[in-house]
């Protein structure tokens, strides 16, 4: 398997060929329109129940969030370009990670979140309260999310002294 990057998007990628080069391509009977196919399929399921069928050349790809996908080779070559060696882990990972923390912030946007930007409506012991809270939660993406608005508005993460203010003046309002 190697590391491919596809605009700034890493992702792991290996090119089928025949049945085992990859464990989540496995073989099925063909339905609708391969019906008549004459024997089983090479298949890549996917969690909702569907899947995609692999053909010889086809690469199966892994993105950041963990989910599998078929593409054709000249499609991947297209659009991939390798990792060389001098790209280290450290970064891939925070490159996954990034784009992780995106999704989760864009989801949040949708259900109207938002804000941090604002020191007047949002003080940086707010946040810090927020992050603290969610260190107890255990979701690293909600506390990196946290430390970076805290980190690119300047501030250093609040003492328990100042998270505690905060509480008390917005229960006030």
């Amino acid at each position: 398997m190697g590391t491919f990057l596809r605009n700034q998007e890493i992702v792991d990628a290996i090119q089928w060929f025949n049945t085992g080069d990859h464990d989540a391509v496995v073989l099925r009977a063909p339905l609708g329109d391969l019906a008549n196919h004459g024997g089983p399929i090479p298949w890549l399921a996917v969690p909702d129940g569907g899947g995609q069928v692999v053909r010889a050349g086809d690469w199966i790809v892994t993105d950041q969030f963990g989910d599998r996908h078929v593409v054709a080779n000249p499609v991947f070559r297209a659009l991939f370009r390798p990792v060389g060696e001098d790209v280290h882990p450290d970064d891939i990972a925070v490159d996954r990670f990034a784009a992780v923390m995106k999704a989760k912030l864009a989801r949040k946007r949708g259900q109207g979140r938002g804000g941090w930007e604002d020191k007047e409506f949002c003080t940086g012991a707010f946040l810090s309260r927020l992050l603290v809270e969610h260190v107890d939660k255990g979701d690293p993406v909600d506390v990196a999310n946290f430390a970076m608005m805290l980190h690119q508005r300047g501030e250093q993460i609040a003492d328990e002294r100042e998270r505690y203010i905060d509480r008390k003046l917005r229960e006030r309002l």
